[in-house]
């Protein structure tokens, strides 16, 4: 139960940096 909740957290932030870069290269 933690580990999901954990893998969650961790893909929400990589598609947060993902779209961060992707506005700053816009």
């Amino acid at each position: 139960m933690l580990q999901t909740h954990v893998d969650n957290s961790l893909f929400i932030f990589w598609e947060i940096m993902l779209n961060h870069q992707m506005l700053e290269t816009a």
